[in-house]
């Protein structure tokens, strides 16, 4: 949408609906989206914008990096997916129907829209009453699958889970289909020369596939361990868990699998020694951060944050005689 807007504010023939310069009768108003960010990025960093967390080639993810343009279709069979299309569609369409004037006032109201990434995040959370597990698995499960955002919402859901047990030094790369990322899974993290890699699928998964993954990070890494997250089977009655064993003999990579969120989320908080309040606390700040570095959509950030208000957690909230349940760090 922001480089829709960029094109327009710079040509009034742009079609903010292009993603790839093609030739003939049609290629008016064609531009390569890619390019147009790219050039917009490099000058907008070193001058100071705040963009919000978006990164320099956000068109490397699908289902983007395979159109030439945005008419509102997609070879995709994700719901969510083909939702995130027609609306795009829609929004860029009357984007096209702005005069240059108009995109130029636009594209300036969101550059000053934009908040400072550290003022978003320098908010206080905290506990505003008894924390209820169940609430919290129940609520945290419906909002990751509710709209996966291509994954995005599945592998920072992963990430902080493993942050809540181990710190801030779980790595993940900002663009699921980053291309220059060449760690296996979705997040890692390294101790005493060991890698625990992670791996995180919002479909349905096969246990070939899992059984793959671990093979695969046994060649590279003969000691590394494997936590797989496939957080639709679950639901879908296709449960996965029961087979880690079998995988760990065949593979030789120590493997836990997760058929839901809830699970996994269960045994990081388990695994924390925490207590509940200030572990589900500081997962909801770790998850909120994660979101905000897989450059999920910038209205996501908001409803999480209201998903855990239902659940007790919320922005400067009152932890009262549980002190400890406040986490200043957000």
């Amino acid at each position: 949408m922001l480089t829709g807007l960029i094109a327009k504010a710079a040509d009034a023939q742009a079609d903010p609906r292009s993603l790839k310069v093609v030739a003939g009768p049609t290629s008016i108003g064609r531009y390569s989206a890619a390019v147009v960010w790219k050039s917009f990025y490099d000058r907008a960093v070193p001058a100071g914008l705040d963009l919000g967390g978006l990164k320099a080639a956000p068109h490397n993810n699908q289902p983007y990096m395979s159109m030439k343009y945005i008419d509102g279709k997609t070879d995709s069979t994700k719901p969510d997916t083909i939702k995130a299309v027609a609306t795009l569609y829609d929004w860029l369409t009357e984007l096209n129907a702005l005069d240059q004037a108009a995109a130029q006032d636009a594209l300036d109201a969101f550059l000053l829209a934009v908040p400072d990434a550290a003022t978003v995040t320098r908010v206080a959370l905290g506990a505003t009453r008894d924390i209820v597990p169940e609430e919290v698995f129940e609520a945290v499960s419906y909002f990751i699958n509710a709209d996966t955002e291509n994954g995005r919402r599945g592998q920072a859901f992963l990430a902080a889970c493993l942050q809540v047990v181990h710190g801030e030094d779980v790595e993940t790369p900002a663009s699921i289909n980053d291309p220059s990322r060449n760690s296996l899974g979705d997040a890692t993290i390294r101790r005493s020369g060991k890698l625990l890699g992670a791996e995180s699928k919002q479909r349905i998964v096969t246990v070939a596939e899992v059984r793959n993954t671990a093979k695969e990070l046994h060649r590279r890494e003969p000691d590394a361990s494997l936590v797989y997250g496939a957080f639709v089977n679950g639901e879908d009655g296709t449960p996965l868990a029961g087979h880690w064993r079998t995988i760990t003999q065949q593979t030789g990579t120590v493997t836990v699998l997760h058929d839901d969120p809830a699970s996994l989320l269960r045994d990081a908080i388990v695994w924390s020694a925490l207590p509940m309040p200030v572990a589900v606390v500081r997962f909801t700040r770790l998850f909120f951060l994660a979101l905000a570095h897989l450059e999920v959509r910038q209205a996501t950030l908001g409803e999480w944050l209201a998903v855990a208000a239902e659940f007790g957690v919320d922005v400067n909230g009152e932890s009262g005689d549980r002190g400890d349940a406040t986490d200043r760090a957000l």
